[in-house]
């Protein structure tokens, strides 16, 4: 077996443990995968975008997430119009289609004030952890930045609270290795809408091949 194949091995064996545990935890995924194929060496390890690319085909294949994907998308849409005045964009996997009911969904917050977050969640009654996150940016910078730690109808959420100077470029992400902005609320209403219209649409289909 090459390094390639050794690679798609674990990155497959990796994505199951995830849809198994729901969970987005793909270092932890990759190790076990790995030790379980007794596989040693960075050299021969898929990096995350490899196995969040095998998780999606796995979900699609043997777990289709639509129904839920759309009903957590929306869930996450009411959150950001709640926080609307700090430009949220939904950030991560979800961002990119991917919807795990154990996973802690990430939230991009931009204001130079992390206690106006802190009072506007305090508004909302919502029960909270603040503490800092480690972000990497381009050219290989490292900086802290203030999370608050949610739940919102039953979903955990991860909400970064980044600078205005934080946009141009935003943090790279972990997964992908790039700079990644995430999608704002009326990019993420005008998705929702485009997904509900072709749901709407295959369920009159369907019908209409009953005889």
């Amino acid at each position: 077996m090459n390094s390639h194949e050794k690679r798609h091995l674990i990155a497959a064996a990796a994505a199951k443990l995830l849809a198994q545990q729901q969970i987005l935890d793909y270092a932890w995924a990759r190790h076990k995968a790995a030790e379980a194929a007794g596989v040693h060496g960075d050299r021969n390890l898929p990096d995350f975008a490899q196995i969040e690319a095998s998780l999606n085909d796995y979900l699609e294949l043997f777990n289709p997430q639509h129904g839920y994907l759309r009903e957590l998308r929306q869930r996450s849409l009411e959150l950001m119009r709640m926080l609307a005045q700090f430009q949220p964009h939904l950030n991560g996997a979800l961002a990119r289609g991917i919807a795990l009911r154990n996973a802690t969904n990430t939230i991009y917050l931009y204001t130079d004030s992390a206690k106006d977050v802190l009072f506007t969640l305090m508004e909302l009654s919502a029960h909270y952890e603040s503490h800092d996150v480690r972000l990497s940016f381009q050219r290989g910078r490292e900086e802290s930045r203030p999370a608050f730690r949610i739940h919102f109808e039953g979903t955990a959420y991860l909400l970064v609270v980044l600078r205005a100077d934080d946009r141009r470029p935003p943090p790279i992400d972990a997964v992908t290795g790039r700079a990644e902005r995430g999608i704002d609320m009326a990019t993420l209403q005008a998705e929702l809408s485009a997904e509900l219209s072709r749901h709407q649409a295959a369920c009159a289909s369907r019908s209409q091949q009953i005889p």
